[in-house]
């Protein structure tokens, strides 16, 4: 099984590579529209993953 929160990770992971290597697969301002929905995204899932494994609180610290 596949962990949503890996997914997350290397979503972000691409958005970045993307940016810090400068591949352009579409014009300046649609690259830069997806070079941060990619990473953001990819972020608000694998914080969506941790969230749903149930350890952390909808703020992010850790339940007691």
């Amino acid at each position: 099984m596949f962990s949503i929160t890996q997914a997350g990770v290397y979503a972000s992971t691409i958005g970045a590579v993307l940016t810090f290597f400068h591949i352009n697969i579409a014009t300046p301002e649609i690259q830069s529209f997806l070079e941060a929905a990619i990473t953001i995204g990819g972020l608000l899932v694998a914080w969506y993953g941790r969230y749903r494994k149930g350890d952390l609180t909808i703020v992010g610290t850790r339940k007691k």
